[in-house]
């Protein structure tokens, strides 16, 4: 996202009026540009300001009460009638206004962090259902992530499940595990991780996953990384309760523990890609989408 589009979403971000991904965008451009920051920053004060004044400009308590008293007075009808017309559309006015403006800040937070935090709470209110955010368009045949972790994970200590076959075939890049499975294989980059092995997964209802280990190249950490990439929407988080993250790179992830790992699930490009470690989650986040 270039600063023209950055600019033109400014204002409806304000007003909580973008989809969750070019919320995401914004967010992240904002973050690294200067400029469109110091136009955001510019949008929160004008709000705030206006808040402000609406507190100022309120009623007085017996405002009610002069105008059931003046309605008795015939000399002042018409005063009256003007004067009750105005004050219903500006209060009208302004509870509108009061009711657009206000809830984002008297919290502390920008539109965009009150939208993510939403929608971390809608992902814990939808228990049995899939809790990931990067998954939103999961199909009825979608694979349940815990199952698969816990059954082939290399850091699982579960029962193998036989719905699950891995086939190991060595060191696979991601461009020749796509033509091998037939979707859009991600190409992974982690910093100080190395790719150790590829496995194609299938299971017994006739899909295919890849999982890519990634091994520490510097020797600083035993712990892999597992990434696990399937077509958007058949990879699921069904009993794991995850909460929605924006990624330094503008993604929108989520993040949460599958037993004692972390696990982070998102969408790129056509798949879904989940990583799982037992590093911890802050750990894991820098690694997938590290600071600029």
């Amino acid at each position: 996202m270039n600063c023209e589009q950055a600019r033109e979403l400014l204002g409806p971000a304000s007003d909580n009026e973008l989809a969750n991904e070019s919320a995401a965008m914004v967010a992240g451009h904002i973050s690294k540009c200067n400029q469109c920051q110091s136009e955001w920053e510019q949008i929160l004060s004008v709000r705030a300001g206006i808040v402000d004044i609406l507190a100022q400009q309120r009623p007085s308590d017996d405002f009610e009460k002069r105008i059931i008293s003046a309605l008795h007075n015939d000399q002042q009808a018409s005063k009256v009638k003007y004067m009750t017309t105005f004050f219903i559309g500006a209060a009208a006015t302004v509870l509108l206004v009061f009711l657009a403006l206000t809830s984002p800040y008297f919290a502390g937070r920008t539109p965009l962090q009150v939208q993510s935090q939403r929608q971390g709470q809608r992902q814990e209110q939808g228990q049995g259902q899939n809790l990931a955010q990067g998954n939103s368009s999961e199909s009825k045949d979608a694979i349940a992530a815990e199952n698969l972790v816990a059954s082939i994970g290399h850091h699982s200590s579960g029962p193998e499940d036989p719905s699950f076959v891995v086939d190991y075939v060595g060191k696979k890049d991601a461009s020749d595990l796509a033509a091998k499975v037939g979707f859009a294989v991600q190409k992974i980059k982690l910093a100080n991780y190395g790719l150790y092995g590829s496995d194609i997964v299938k299971t017994s209802n006739g899909k295919t996953l890849v999982r890519m280990c990634f091994n520490s190249s510097d020797g600083t950490s035993a712990d892999c990384i597992d990434c696990y990439q399937a077509p958007t929407g058949l990879l699921a988080l069904r009993k794991t309760s995850m909460r929605q993250i924006v990624l330094e790179n503008g993604q929108v992830a989520s993040i949460g523990k599958l037993g004692n790992q972390s696990a982070l699930l998102l969408s790129s490009n056509g798949a879904d890609v989940l990583y799982v470690s037992p590093l911890a989650s802050e750990k894991l986040i820098k690694l997938v989408a590290p600071a600029t």
